[in-house]
């Protein structure tokens, strides 16, 4: 067991043991438990917690399956489950006869799992978020699961100044500190921006709405202002293109990055292909955990496209150990010379979730095609935070 010294800005919850005696069918002792509880109700609201969530499922769960399928956009809900046992009574009927109770919400979660409304994939032990919530842990391991929540000490204005309002008192000149929650995984991705990056300076979170560019140009982060989760914006400089660097296929020029920033950056051309094929590999650890995502091709169609039209491209989103979200788009019909926003997949983003993400544009039939800038991809979190 881990000791650490008490702060005076800390709330120290308290506990109780709650012991029970369990029985076998027959009456006979089968064991006792005890489990160690906190007592919650010691918790201010807006100070020592601001939300709570209820680990329940239920149909408004699964709304925004139902009318993204409307839309023609396949979404998957996934449970994450560190009991391989689970998984099989949730996928297998068989075994529900040979258990002895079945709550009626477990025949509902059931039931979803055989219609593929719900995925129950197994995740392990070290990795279960809830654990920190419910298990005595070394305080590495809690440590570890804690920060995959995005939760930050009380007095993170002690280390982040820069993150800190304060206004100096009158009377008596105190300072008043608002506390402002650290974007997730903030220092991993500093590491690669173009310039030094002053974590203490006071306007960094000017700077992290504006967007901060990462290597090389090649990768623009930005923090949404209204969900404060992460925005990634992917320049065609970043992209794996087929034949990208063989002018009698693509040709790279200087061109102003859309209406609303209007920064020069280098984009790709397309002068004449048949196989096109540009894709992206991205790492979920620097996307915000318990946040829902959109991605997006930014592209221009010029004078003179051609090899498009009846032959759509197709947009592929493949996610770790999830199947692929696909969509078919006709690109001789976005507007000439203007820069379209082409979405064509959403996620979530949770906090068990490793491994990269792939986004693909593709089209490799025998016809030639030309006319097509690409400018990058956008990875943007929608304005709903996952419950």
């Amino acid at each position: 067991m881990d000791i650490s010294t008490k702060s005076s800005y800390m709330n120290v919850v308290g506990n109780k043991w709650v012991f029970r005696v369990k029985y076998n069918a027959n009456g006979s002792l089968q064991k006792y438990k005890a489990r160690l509880v906190a007592k919650g109700f010691q918790q201010t609201p807006g100070l020592d917690f601001f939300e709570t969530f209820s680990p329940e499922i239920g149909e408004k769960w699964l709304d925004g399956r139902q009318e993204a399928e409307r839309n023609g956009t396949t979404v998957h809900h996934f449970i994450w489950c560190d009991n391989v046992s689970v998984g099989a009574l949730a996928a297998n009927l068989v075994f529900h006869s040979r258990t002895k109770h079945i709550e009626i919400d477990a025949h509902y979660i059931q039931d979803q799992v055989l219609t593929k409304k719900v995925v129950v994939q197994y995740v392990p032990s070290k990795l279960q978020i809830v654990d920190s919530l419910t298990k005595p842990l070394s305080a590495a391991q809690f440590h570890e699961l804690r920060n995959k929540l995005t939760v930050i000490p009380v007095d993170a204005h002690k280390e982040t100044s820069c993150l800190a309002q304060h206004t100096s008192s009158s009377v008596n000149d105190n300072v008043h500190f608002t506390q402002v929650q650290l974007p997730h995984n903030l220092d991993a991705i500093l590491q690669e921006a173009d310039s030094q990056i002053d974590k203490s300076s006071n306007n960094l979170i000017e700077q992290l709405h504006g967007g901060i560019f990462l290597n090389q140009n090649k990768l623009k982060f930005s923090v949404d202002k209204l969900s404060g989760a992460n925005t990634f914006e992917i320049y065609a400089r970043g992209l794996t293109i087929a034949w990208g660097n063989d002018e009698r296929y693509w040709k790279w020029t200087y061109m102003q990055d859309t209406e609303d920033h209007p920064v020069e950056v280098e984009v790709a051309e397309l002068v004449k292909v048949c196989w096109l094929d540009v894709s992206k590999k991205f790492p979920t650890q620097n996307l915000t955990p318990r946040h829902n995502y959109e991605v997006s091709f930014v592209l221009m169609k010029l004078k003179g496209c051609e090899g498009f039209q009846n032959h759509p491209v197709n947009l592929k989103l493949t996610l770790p150990n999830q199947p692929p979200i696909e969509h078919k788009q006709d690109l001789s019909i976005l507007p000439e010379n203007k820069w379209s926003d082409v979405p064509f997949g959403m996620f979530s983003i949770n906090c068990c979730m490793t491994g990269d993400i792939e986004i693909s544009m593709y089209e490799h039939g025998s016809q030639w095609k030309k006319g097509i800038v690409v400018d990058k991809i956008i990875i943007r979190p929608l304005v709903q935070p996952q419950n």
